[in-house]
């Protein structure tokens, strides 16, 4: 009793509570009103200026002798439902029975069956339209809700019934009813009376309810689901078998417009067949003292052939469509302005997506407002409204495809994930340029020949070892076949080889004389000959780029054409569709206009999962989850991708994932360094990764020392502890700049150990670096640590081969 009472106070103080906060505390509140996706009741003058043709038509229609069938037609979401909702608004003389139906979607059954099941669904509608005791002679039975009142009254009445009978019959008040009893002399026995009375009363609604129930016999029940028993053969129309039900109801009721929706769902025209052929003996019984009007919203396609449609009814009225893509963001605009959204959404973005839609009605619109304000308010953290309002039309307009892509799944996600496919577009021309220029580097370290001159010395040298005592070849002295002219022309002539030599003369014994000869092979020949691989232009263009330094230029934009690499890796897909064509990798929506807009505008992008779903932030931000999972993934991001909480994603991620490349992060790695006696295995497993000869990780290394970080120091102490072959990597691999090894090799005296640049595997490729380099002065006063570099120069007997002057500052 106690637990009651307590509960009991509860409830009531919470119900007090929802009150005070209704009356006072939201009572202020300026809320955006709701908009119902109904068809709504025009009441506005202007508004209702804009339907009076249709409304004006409608009512003179229906009191029209001999219209009865009325078609409303008009595409979807033209406005056919509204109009229909005013009407009836404005005309209350009439009395409306509205029907509509719901879509049945196993379409594929047998016909006539599925015309049954239409055309008891339309019964359903008007006999559970009215009440039961409207109509209460009608077979139909259905669950009467008797009220707590009326099962005491009909108790009471049932227990004064029997009562009364009992004192009837028992106390001989029965014989009163016998009118030779009645004596007037006699006062009136009022309780006999009463008891009498009560007792007929009984009786009465005894034999009507036994009248009914006989009359009825035929159907057994008609219930929600609609299904019908019947007492006979079920195999005809159900309209036909109930004929009499329906003239029941109009008789007894005062419907005299019955409105029928949505109908037209089905694409079967037998219904109308069968429908009008009711209203035809509704207006034709003389038990129905009036005029009943069916009025039908369908489709303008519904019927193919022109003559049928005329056919079917008596007047049609077309309804222009209140939406279209034409003026779609007026209406939109509308309801921004309504909500006060005007700074949020741009009229640019409104004009661009709403003119991109062709399925679009005022109720879409509605609805993809009104989903876009519950979206923005749940989504606190959002920032762009035109991205958030982008996805919610994607959602309205592709629900399937919208539900699977918070599940990874689904074309648009497709999309999204083929990202590294868009940008391998502008990589792959990048990658070849870089190819190209290594390659050219190579060739050109390849090339032993110091000079142009030494190089055509070489070919002449090869020409004249196959003639005896030559003097000219192809008619040139050699002595100035050397000469660039001369040589050119031996080099570009694509005859025999001709040649002028001495010989002994055949008419004097010791004197020589000229004979003309021809060498049979040609200079193509001597090249192959002297180099299988380059020709002499070749080479010469490579002695050429020896001397002119190309080899730390070709350097230098290899190292540019990288970071464009970098860079090209982070752009979004905007930015990516701004420099490749959309058209070959719109797969699922090259038909699409409105994705394509989308998506070419970035108001859909990669951020797409911040507008599908709240994620709640605790232990890691909705950025460090991402990177979590594509870790997990084996999908390396951009090194510079940015963590907040890092050391939860240091602890959620196994020590395993640490051996691969997609862990590479600057953020993480700064916050190993931080905290690394705390997380020992995986800071060292880190390390371990970079010990990897691969083009990311040193990419990586490079682009970390080039940030400059706080932990640079650390961080290059531990690696060349740990990466024995780091500088023969740098000096042998890398593929840098002069410039770039410079500051490198400034960097490892700097901060790594001398026992550790000591142990570097291949010292002397850097002891040789040393040897070449031509202003070691100079560059010694660059390097704090000046006292290391000393050291290792004399532990390594570096011979310096040229040395540039010093000055008063170095060492």
């Amino acid at each position: 009793m106690k637990q009651k009472v307590i509960s009991y106070i509860i409830k009531t103080l919470k119900k007090l509570i929802l009150f005070i906060e209704k009356k006072f505390l939201f009572a202020n509140l300026n809320e955006q009103a709701l908009i119902s996706l109904a068809p709504k009741i025009i009441i506005d003058e202007t508004e209702l200026a804009k339907i009076h043709p249709y409304l004006n038509n409608l009512k003179r229609a229906i009191n029209t002798d001999g219209i009865n069938n009325i078609a409303l037609t008009g595409s979807y979401g033209s406005g056919k439902s509204t109009i229909l909702k005013t009407f009836q608004y404005h005309n209350t003389q009439y009395k409306y029975l509205n029907i509509s139906l719901a879509s049945f979607k196993d379409n594929k059954e047998d016909k006539v069956e599925f015309e049954r099941k239409l055309e008891v669904s339309v019964l359903q509608q008007m006999f559970y339209h009215v009440e039961p005791n409207k109509i209460p002679d009608s077979r139909f039975k259905r669950i009467i809700n008797i009220t707590t009142g009326k099962l005491i009254l009909k108790t009471l009445f049932v227990i004064s019934w029997v009562v009364s009978t009992i004192i009837l019959f028992k106390f001989d008040y029965i014989n009163m009813l016998n009118p030779l009893s009645w004596k007037l002399s006699l006062p009136v026995d009022w309780l006999a009376i009463i008891f009498i009375s009560i007792f007929l009363t009984g009786i009465g609604f005894f034999v009507k309810t036994i009248v009914r129930l006989f009359s009825n016999s035929k159907i057994n029940k008609f219930n929600i689901k609609g299904e019908v028993e019947l007492g006979e053969s079920n195999d005809k129309s159900v309209f036909n078998q109930h004929l009499e039900e329906i003239l029941y109801f109009f008789e007894r009721t005062s419907f005299n417009v019955v409105i029928i929706e949505d109908v037209d769902r089905f694409n079967s025209t037998d219904i109308f067949t069968k429908l009008r052929e009711i209203n035809i003996l509704i207006n034709n019984s003389n038990l129905i003292k009036r005029k009943v009007s069916f009025v039908y919203a369908i489709k303008d396609e519904m019927f193919k052939d022109s003559n049928e449609r005329v056919k079917f009814f008596e007047y049609i009225i077309p309804v222009i469509p209140f939406v279209n893509p034409s003026n779609a963001g007026e209406q939109l605009a509308k309801l921004i302005n309504s909500a006060n959204l005007q700074n949020d959404l741009s009229l640019e973005f409104i004009n661009d997506v709403t003119t991109f839609i062709n399925d679009i009605d005022m109720r879409l619109l509605i609805n993809i407002f009104q989903e876009f304000l519950i979206y923005k308010e749940n989504l606190i953290s959002v920032l762009n409204y035109n991205e958030l309002f982008a996805i919610i039309i994607y959602k309205n307009l592709f629900p399937e495809d919208f539900g699977e892509l918070s599940k990874g799944r689904g074309k648009l996600y497709e999309f999204f994930a083929n990202k590294t496919v868009y940008t391998n577009f502008l990589i792959s021309d990048l990658n070849e340029k870089i190819k190209k220029l290594e390659i050219e580097n190579l060739d050109t370290n390849a090339e032993q020949i110091a000079t142009i001159k030494e190089l055509r010395q070489v070919y002449i040298a090869e020409i004249i070892s196959n003639i005896s005592n030559p003097s000219t070849i192809n008619g040139v002295e050699l002595k100035l076949l050397i000469e660039e002219d001369n040589f050119n022309a031996l080099i570009n002539n694509k005859d025999n080889i001709t040649y002028q030599s001495f010989i002994p003369s055949r008419y004097s014994s010791g004197r020589y004389e000229l004979s003309n000869g021809e060498l049979g092979i040609r200079i193509t020949q001597i090249e192959k000959k002297v180099n299988a691989q380059f020709d002499y232009f070749e080479r010469a263009r490579h002695i050429k780029n020896k001397l002119n330094n190309k080899i730390e230029l070709n350097k230098t934009e290899i190292e540019k054409l990288k970071k464009e690499i970098n860079s090209i890796q982070l752009l979004n897909i905007k930015e990516i569709f701004e420099k490749v064509s959309i058209d070959v990798h719109l797969n699922n929506f090259k038909e699409n206009y409105l994705i394509r807009n989308l998506l070419l505008n970035g108001y859909i992008n990669e951020n797409y999962n911040d507008y599908i779903s709240i994620f709640h932030e605790v232990n890691l931000t909705k950025s460090d989850f991402e990177f979590e999972r594509k870790v997990k993934s084996g999908i390396l991001l951009p090194f510079e991708y940015e963590l907040i909480k890092t050391e939860n994603v240091i602890k959620r991620l196994d020590l395993k994932y640490f051996t691969r490349e997609a862990i590479l992060n600057y953020t993480l790695l700064n916050e190993l360094i931080k905290i690394q006696n705390k997380y020992l295995y995986k800071y060292n497993s880190f390390f371990e990764l970079l010990n990897h000869d691969s083009e990311k990780t040193f990419q990586f290394v490079l682009g970390y020392l080039e940030r400059k970080e706080s932990n640079s120091s650390k961080f290059l102490k531990h690696l060349i502890n740990t990466k024995k072959n780091f500088i023969s990597y740098l000096l042998n691999k890398s593929n840098l700049p002069e410039i770039k090894i410079r500051e490198l090799i400034k960097l490892i005296f700097e901060y790594a150990d001398r026992n550790d640049i000591n142990n570097q595997s291949e010292i002397n490729l850097l002891v040789k670096w040393f040897n070449n380099l031509s202003d070691l002065c100079a560059y010694s006063t660059q390097i704090r640590e000046v006292i290391k570099l000393q050291s290792f120069l004399i532990e390594h007997n570096v011979i310096i081969s040229q040395l540039d002057s010093p000055n008063v500052s170095t060492p």
